[in-house]
């Protein structure tokens, strides 16, 4: 169930909110509402950062259960 919550955050941070609508439109409607559930779309989106950077992101996340190696993205 996390993934629904910080997926919809990730992914808002990167396309427009027209883009992630199209995307949430594709979901089964249960998927949806969850998709869009308190999405502020008026909010900053971020740049990709370089593959290291983002690596070292996905490497960081629950470090003592996360075994994700250099070759993660």
């Amino acid at each position: 169930m996390l993934i629904f919550i910080l997926f919809p955050i990730f992914l808002g941070s990167f396309i427009c909110g027209k883009q992630t609508f199209n995307f949430g439109g594709v979901l089964p409607p249960v998927l949806q509402s969850v998709f869009v559930a308190d999405w502020d779309t008026n909010e900053s989106r971020y740049s990709f950062c370089d593959q290291a950077a983002m690596t070292l992101e996905v490497q960081s996340l629950r470090s003592d259960h996360n075994f994700a190696p250099d070759t993660a993205i």
